[in-house]
């Protein structure tokens, strides 16, 4: 080799050793990493708790629509009389002799596709000049009634009626059953209706209705009578008695008191 070559061939190779990087030198990559981007952090779930509606707890309590009708004549008037009731295409008589036979006695008699019947309580212990007609009841609430009375076959009187009822909702509001009730009057030649002008007038027709409520079993437990609250509301009386219930926790029971002498439950909050 001549010394020209040698020259060459040193030159190439110390070129070539000076574009190779250095075992365990830095690159490029080394000294510009790549670089990487970091997710956001995952936001815990927050879970609401809706509430559920309250349930509400009804009683099984139940209750009747019906209408009481209350036929007035004149005191001492004595006679064979009949009572008409139509309601619609339904229709209903009642037959009662004044004044009353002896207690023990039958003394009226209801027929008809109306349900009607005749309360006779205990007129006949009265002397005979103060007996009156038995108080009538339709197991029904017509918004309209055709009332007839007839007095020795001869008819005296005939009034047509739309009764002022009353909601009745034993177990509470939003519980069913919801009934309607309601009492007229019919006063027969002017006879004036039984009225109900003061507060004691309303207390003693309220004590009345409760206590033949408590006998028909409807109210089965005790009310106690003394001091009852009074309260006038428009052309009726609300008269709330204390109720001991059968487990001895205290409670009202309210009627309202028309000045006709009926009474109504009052609905209970």
């Amino acid at each position: 080799m001549s010394p020209r070559s040698g020259w060459l061939l040193a030159a190439l190779s110390f070129g070539a050793l000076a574009c190779s990087p250095a075992r365990g030198g830095v690159t490029t990559a080394d000294r510009e990493p790549a670089l990487t981007t970091n997710p956001e952090p995952a936001q815990p779930t927050t879970t609401v708790a809706v509430p559920e509606p309250p349930v509400k707890a009804c009683t099984k309590m139940g209750c009747m629509s019906t209408l009481g009708v209350v036929v007035q004549d004149k005191p001492g008037q004595k006679g064979a009389y009949v009572i008409e009731v139509e309601a619609g295409d339904q229709k209903g008589r009642c037959e009662a002799r004044l004044p009353a036979p002896r207690c023990g006695e039958p003394w009226t008699r209801c027929e008809g596709t109306l349900p009607l019947m005749a309360k006779e309580g205990e007129i006949c212990k009265k002397p005979p000049a103060e007996h009156t007609l038995p108080p009538l009841t339709i197991g029904a609430a017509p918004e309209k009634v055709i009332v007839r009375v007839l007095r020795d076959k001869k008819q005296v009187h005939e009034e047509t009626v739309a009764p002022p009822y009353d909601a009745l909702q034993p177990n509470g509001p939003g519980c069913e059953p919801t009934c309607k009730q309601a009492e007229i009057g019919v006063a027969v030649g002017g006879a004036p209706p039984v009225r109900v002008k003061t507060d004691a007038e309303a207390v003693a027709a309220a004590t009345k209705c409760a206590r033949d409520r408590k006998t028909k079993g409807v109210w089965k437990s005790d009310l106690v009578y003394e001091s009852p609250t009074v309260t006038k509301v428009g052309d009726k009386w609300l008269v709330t008695f204390n109720e001991q219930t059968p487990k001895g926790k205290p409670q009202g029971a309210a009627l309202f008191v028309t000045a006709a002498g009926g009474c109504a439950y009052a609905p209970q909050e």
